[in-house]
């Protein structure tokens, strides 16, 4: 699923509660997820419009797909969760056209599943031109390795200044676009699993 951005707030779709109740009496309802804030500016003398923000978990924890809830022995949720199938991945994708950039910060909220990340998390933040910057957070030495769920994590707001020559590949019609301009990129990112039946079917194999 991918994540939209929604101004002053984040893609309620993308951040689910669960309900567990005793013997049919008493309700509880509680959230899965994390809420991480990302502001952004514009640097001086660079127009930009942001189109794709994509969250990876350097532990390779499941960020986005199906999860199975655990349940205690009398078949009530514990509370804790694990993917059983997804990605490392969790994406926003910005308004078509792209979300232009100011001088004013602009906050972008994407949702996580909570737990431990004890290694961090990489940000890949995309413009309309397909230039792009990356970031490291929420490593050992700045922050707790738990988020907690039903919290919100606000970072201190970055200029937004991509980087030249960066290729990102999330589709397997990228691989063609590579194929023929291989020398033209100084960097290729893999920011989603392809699989390799899709490969082959686009290369004609």
């Amino acid at each position: 699923m991918v994540q939209n951005y929604t101004a002053d707030s984040f893609d309620p779709a993308a951040f689910p509660m669960y309900a567990s109740c005793n013997e049919y009496t008493d309700a509880t309802m509680r959230h899965l997820g994390t809420l991480l804030g990302f502001q952004f500016t514009a640097t001086d003398g660079i127009e930009s419009s942001l189109k794709q923000l994509i969250v990876m978990s350097i532990d390779g924890n499941t960020l986005s797909g199906t999860f199975n809830l655990e349940k205690d022995e009398n078949g009530g949720f514990t509370g804790d969760f694990a993917g059983a199938e997804g990605a490392t991945t969790a994406t926003l994708d910005f308004p078509e056209g792209g979300l232009a950039l100011s001088e004013v910060p602009v906050t972008a909220w994407i949702s996580v599943p909570a737990g431990e990340y004890p290694k961090g998390f990489t940000a890949l933040v995309v413009d309309t031109e397909e230039k792009a910057m990356m970031l490291n957070f929420m490593t050992k030495e700045d922050s707790a390795d738990n988020l907690n769920a039903g919290t919100a994590v606000l970072f201190e707001t970055v200029p937004f200044n991509p980087g030249e020559g960066i290729f990102i590949i999330d589709e397997p019609e990228d691989l063609i676009r590579l194929s023929s301009e291989p020398t033209a990129h100084s960097e290729v990112l893999l920011v989603k699993d392809l699989k390799l039946h899709t490969v082959s079917e686009q290369f004609g194999s």
